[in-house]
C-alpha cells in the first residue's frame, strides 16, 4: 500500500512538471518513481527506464508502472537476478524489454578518496572496526538485525566499534534504540558522509543486513576497497558476493544474529591479495563497461 501510494504520487508530480520541448535520440529514466514517470512525457526515439530494486520484495504495484512499461523499449534492472524474479512477477509480460543495466563506478576515485583522512574518524585503537552504509530505514535495512549482532558480540567479550554512515527517516529512533541497549561505546552514527571510503579503507569488515535490496553501491565499493563484506540473502546478493571469494551470505528469511556474529568471530585472516582483486574486480567492471556501453549505442 506505500508504495503504491508513493507510485501514484510520482504520477501526480511528473504531470505538473513542466517539460523540455526537444526531440532526443534516447531518454533515460534513471530511477523508480518520478525520473521514470517524467520520462516518459518527453519526446524520444527511444526510452530505457531503470529499476535500483528489486521488484517484488519492494512491493511495488504492477498496475500502476503499465503506463511507464507499456512506453519504453528497454526496461532496465541493476542486477541478472532483479531481471529475472521480474519477469517471474509480470508473467513474463515484458520479457523482450527487459535487459541487465549495472551501476557503473570509479575504482580509481574510491581508491583516491579512501587514502584521505577525515577530522571525523573514530579512534578504533585495538577495536575490530565494522561499518555499515545505508539510508536509516529500520526494517528496510535491518537496523534492529544489526543492534541484535552487536548484542551478541558484546555477550561474547568482542571488542569492536561499529560505525554506522547515513541518514534517514528513523535516525533519531535508531540512536534511541543504540543507548537504550547500553551500546553507546559499542555502535555509532556518523550521518551522511561526502566521503565514507575513507572510513570503509579501514573497516575488517563491511556489513548489511538488510531485508531487501536491489543491488546496493555500497557493496560494491567496498568490494573495490578490498573489504569482506558480510550481507544477507537479498535478490543479488549471491550474484554480488560470490562467496567465499568477498565475503559471506546468511539467510534473510530465518535470519540469526549470533550466526553473524559467530562469523565476524571466528574470520580467517587469510584474504585474497589486492593484486588479486584488482584483477576480479577490473574484468567485473569492463564487463559492465561494455553492457551499458551495447543498450546505450545500440
Amino acid at each position: 500500500m506505500r508504495m503504491g501510494i508513493s507510485q501514484i504520487g510520482a504520477k501526480i508530480r511528473a504531470r505538473k512538471s513542466a517539460l523540455v520541448q526537444k526531440n532526443y535520440d534516447l531518454v533515460i529514466g534513471f530511477m523508480e518513481f518520478w525520473p521514470n514517470e517524467y520520462s516518459i512525457r518527453l519526446r524520444s526515439k527511444e526510452k530505457l527506464v531503470l529499476i535500483h530494486q528489486g521488484y517484488e520484495p519492494a512491493h511495488f504495484n504492477l498496475f500502476l508502472d503499465m503506463a511507464i512499461f507499456e512506453s519504453v523499449d528497454k526496461i532496465g534492472f541493476v542486477s541478472r537476478e532483479n531481471c529475472e524474479k521480474f519477469n517471474e512477477f509480470s508473467k513474463f509480460a515484458y520479457k523482450d524489454k527487459v535487459i541487465y543495466f549495472p551501476n557503473l563506478l570509479n575504482a580509481n576515485t574510491i581508491k583516491a578518496m579512501a587514502k584521505e583522512v577525515l577530522p571525523s574518524m573514530p579512534n578504533v585503537q585495538e577495536k575490530c572496526l565494522l561499518v555499515t552504509s545505508a539510508r536509516l530505514n529500520y526494517h528496510v535495512k535491518g537496523l534492529d538485525r544489526l543492534l541484535s549482532v552487536a548484542l551478541a558480540l558484546k555477550r561474547k567479550g568482542f571488542s569492536f566499534l561499529w560505525v554506522v554512515l547515513g541518514s534517514g527517516e528513523d535516525e533519531r529512533r535508531f540512536k534511541y534504540e543504540i543507548r537504550k541497549l547500553g551500546l553507546s561505546n559499542d555502535v555509532i552514527c556518523l550521518g551522511q558522509q561526502a566521503n565514507p571510503y575513507s572510513l570503509v579503507s579501514r573497516a575488517r569488515f563491511f556489513v548489511l543486513l538488510s531485508r531487501r535490496e536491489g543491488k546496493p553501491m555500497a557493496i560494491d565499493e567496498a568490494k573495490i576497497l578490498g573489504k569482506e563484506c558480510i550481507v544477507t540473502n537479498y535478490e543479488s546478493a549471491q550474484e554480488q558476493i560470490l562467496p567465499p571469494r568477498f565475503g559471506s551470505v546468511v539467510s534473510n528469511d530465518l535470519f540469526s544474529a549470533e550466526e553473524v556474529a559467530d562469523l565476524i568471530l571466528s574470520a580467517k585472516s587469510e584474504k585474497l591479495s589486492s593484486l588479486q582483486l584488482d584483477e576480479i574486480l577490473e574484468k567485473e567492471l569492463e564487463e559492465k563497461r561494455r553492457i551499458v556501453g551495447k543498450v546505450i549505442y545500440a
